[in-house]
């Protein structure tokens, strides 16, 4: 039966209010992600009650959250265990229980004192007794639990009887059930403490990873803006390296026609002299021509 009871209703027999909201890390079955599913029934004394629940299966993973609701009844709360056991419904045709994923088993007993109070809690997924995989559980499940005892009720064992000596054995088995109950609890209380310790290594382990991630990133964005800061570098010596050999070539160029003038000028002047030196020598012959013609007129006239 899934849902809580109205509000306002009081039990008239008791029984379990459990709310399966999710479970975190379960292992994988065949190397997969199982389709994860629960059953969920209560035991008396050791005797299953016929009564068996079934959360719907949830898609393939290994954190699956259900957020489902159901309620059972409780014969006997001092001598009830709520069993809840995980399966993979993946598997069509499982060998023996090899899609069995792991339990929780609660004494309803420690709720007692709380009878009527919604407690919410992260339980640690066990492998269980009884059932052998080769895989061993993992992970958490966390519940939400309610236990419903009607004022005045009072559990079968506890029932008055008419012979004293029946009421001594009852006695002596209520001591010992106590003391059983007591072991059970303090057991049950030091695997809530290791699996909260357990929780809260994985949260420290969550957070250094993620301090070593974000050192991580931090380290590699220096180590780019370092390259980038180095490329920058390299542009500018090879911008300025170019820019110098320019230089150079252009005053090399410079020298080159400055030198080329100067050689223009020389061979102009050296023209212009060879020029002048050869109009002396043609004025000079000619002067000595019209010398000779003189001369010679002279002669024929004498």
């Amino acid at each position: 039966m899934a849902g809580t009871p109205p509000q306002g209703m009081v039990p008239t027999a008791p029984a379990i209010f459990i709310k399966v909201v999710k479970a975190e890390g379960i292992r994988q079955h065949n190397g997969q992600d199982p389709t994860p599913s629960m059953l969920i029934r209560v035991s008396v004394a050791g005797e299953a009650m016929p009564q068996v629940l079934k959360t719907k299966p949830m898609p393939a993973g290994v954190d699956p959250t259900w957020n489902q609701e159901f309620m059972l009844p409780v014969p006997d709360p001092t001598q009830a265990q709520l069993e809840c056991t995980l399966w993979d419904d993946s598997d069509p045709q499982p060998q023996g229980y090899a899609n069995f994923l792991g339990e929780v088993l609660l004494n309803l007993a420690r709720l007692a004192p709380y009878k009527g109070h919604y407690i919410e809690q992260l339980f640690y997924i066990k492998q269980g007794k009884t059932i052998l995989t080769d895989d061993q559980a993992s992970g958490n499940l966390k519940l939400g639990l309610r236990l419903d005892i009607p004022d005045g009720f009072l559990p079968p064992a506890a029932a008055p009887t008419a012979s004293p000596t029946a009421t001594q054995n009852q006695h002596d088995a209520a001591e010992n059930t106590a003391a059983e109950q007591q072991a059970v609890q303090e057991a049950e209380a030091s695997q809530m403490q290791a699996a909260e310790a357990e929780r809260r290594a994985v949260e420290q382990a969550q957070v250094l990873a993620e301090a070593q991630r974000q050192a991580k990133q931090q380290v590699g964005e220096q180590a780019l803006q370092q390259a980038e800061a180095q490329r920058r570098a390299a542009d500018a010596a090879a911008m300025t390296e170019a820019a110098e050999q320019a230089e150079r070539q252009q005053s090399e160029q410079e020298e080159w026609r400055q030198m080329q003038a100067a050689a223009q000028a020389q061979a102009e002047a050296q023209r212009k002299a060879a020029d002048a030196e050869a109009q002396k020598i043609m004025e000079e012959q000619r002067v000595i021509q019209e010398q000779r013609l003189l001369a010679e007129q002279a002669t024929r006239q004498a």
